[in-house]
């Protein structure tokens, strides 16, 4: 194991349904959230399928986290 925590990320946007469903690295991810929070950015750029997916934190309606096995 590199030492990097993976975690499953489901996305569920309001009026959408779920939207993004991908294993990210947790730090990357909680960075992403504290951006937004912070007000440094407005979207949430997350990897899906080799591309980057966009998220808009106000749009979301729940969000799962899920351990992953090694």
């Amino acid at each position: 194991m590199n030492g990097k925590i993976k975690k499953r990320y489901i996305i569920t946007e309001f009026g959408i349904g779920e939207t993004y469903n991908e294993i990210v690295e947790e730090d990357y991810f909680e960075n992403e959230l504290r951006n937004v929070e912070l007000g440094n950015i407005i979207l949430m750029s997350l990897p899906r399928n080799g591309e980057t997916y966009y998220v808009n934190p106000k749009f979301i309606a729940n969000v799962e986290v899920h351990d992953v096995g090694d």
